[in-house]
C-alpha cells in the first residue's frame, strides 16, 4: 500500500508580504534591545505568532517581546505589523489595544503603511498604543551587498592534459600514459606527474570561475572554457627520459547563476531601516540581511 504524500501548503502572496514585514521588525527590534543600556544587559525573547488566552479568549499576537528586568519583573511589549494597500482602520486599532489588554503589555506598536484619521485618533487616547507608519526603501538606496546578492553552483569541472615530447612526430595520435608510474623530472628533481598535473588543473578551475564577472550576469547556465600551455626549454623537463617539449592543459567549468530575491526593503519610523534578499537554489536557500537603526540609543 503507498501513502500518497500530501502537497506543501503554499503561501499567498498577502502571506508571504505579511511574513517578510513581521521578520523585519524583528531584526530591528532586537538590534534596538542589544544596544539599548537598559535592556542590552539584560533577558530578552523575541517571539512570532504568540498565542494567548484569556477567559477562554484566544488572541494571536503578531510579535511579542518579553524583558527580564530583574527581581522577578517582566516587560512585555507587542506588535502587530500589516502591510496592506489600504489604510488601518479605528477597529483594527481597537483589536490591538484588546490584545495590549490581554497581553498585559506595556506597549503595542502598530505597524502599517497608512492610518485613517479615526484610528490615528483612537490611538491618541491610549498611550499605550504607538502607530509607526512603514514604507519601501528605493531600490536606488538598497546596500548593493543586497542588490547583487547571488549564488554561483559549478555543475561541470572537465579537463584534458596533453604532453608533447621533442623527438614526437606530428601524427596527430595520442598514446596513454600511466601517470602514477611515469617517471618525471622537473628542473632536476624527480616530480610527481599526476599529483603535478592535478594541481594545475584545480588552479585552473579555480582561476577561471573566479574570474566569470557573475554579480550582474542574467540567471541562468554558462560554459567558461579554457587552455593553457607550458613550455619547457632542454632539460627543464624529462618524462621517461625524454625531453618534454610542452604541456597543454584544456578544458571548460559550467556553472549555474541564481538571482537574489529582494524580499524586503522596509523602513519603519523611528526604528530603522531593514534589506534581505534570499537566493533559491536547486539545492537549498540562502539569504543575507542588513539593518539601520534610525537612532542609536545612548551608552
Amino acid at each position: 500500500m503507498l501513502n500518497a504524500k500530501k502537497p506543501p501548503v503554499r503561501k499567498s502572496s498577502a502571506k508571504i508580504k505579511g511574513d517578510a514585514l513581521e521578520s523585519a521588525v524583528r531584526i530591528l527590534e532586537s538590534a534596538i534591545l542589544k544596544l539599548s543600556p537598559g535592556y542590552s544587559e539584560k533577558t530578552f525573547h523575541i517571539i512570532p505568532n504568540k498565542i494567548i488566552c484569556v477567559d477562554g479568549v484566544h488572541s494571536e499576537l503578531d510579535i511579542w517581546i518579553g524583558v527580564d528586568i530583574g527581581n522577578g519583573y517582566t516587560a512585555s511589549f507587542i506588535f502587530e505589523c500589516r502591510n496592506w494597500k489600504k489604510k488601518t482602520n479605528k477597529n483594527d486599532v481597537i483589536v490591538l489595544i484588546d490584545k495590549i489588554n490581554a497581553a498585559q503589555a506595556q506597549t503595542g506598536f502598530f505597524i502599517a503603511k497608512s492610518f485613517t484619521r479615526d484610528a490615528i485618533a483612537k490611538a491618541k487616547s491610549n498611550p499605550r498604543v504607538k502607530l509607526l507608519r512603514v514604507s519601501e526603501v528605493d531600490f536606488s538606496q538598497v546596500p548593493s551587498c543586497i542588490q547583487y546578492f547571488h549564488a554561483v553552483e559549478q555543475t561541470v569541472r572537465h579537463a584534458d592534459c596533453t604532453i608533447k615530447l621533442k623527438s614526437d612526430k606530428e601524427t596527430g595520435e595520442s598514446v596513454q600514459l600511466d601517470l602514477r608510474t611515469a617517471a618525471f623530472v622537473l628542473d632536476g628533481e624527480i616530480c610527481d606527474l599526476s599529483k603535478y598535473i592535478d594541481d594545475w588543473r584545480n588552479e585552473l578551475f579555480s582561476t577561471t570561475a573566479n574570474a566569470f564577472r557573475s554579480e550582474k550576469m542574467p540567471e541562468g547556465s554558462y560554459t567558461l572554457p579554457f587552455e593553457e600551455m607550458r613550455s619547457f626549454s632542454d632539460g627543464g623537463a624529462l618524462l621517461n627520459g625524454e625531453f618534454v617539449d610542452r604541456i597543454t592543459m584544456s578544458g571548460r567549468v559550467e556553472l549555474n547563476v541564481w538571482r537574489g530575491e529582494l524580499e524586503s526593503r522596509f523602513e519603519v519610523e523611528t526604528r530603522g531601516r531593514v534589506f534581505r534578499s534570499v537566493v533559491r537554489t536547486s539545492s537549498g536557500q540562502l539569504s543575507v540581511t542588513a539593518h539601520e537603526l534610525a537612532m542609536i540609543p545612548p551608552q
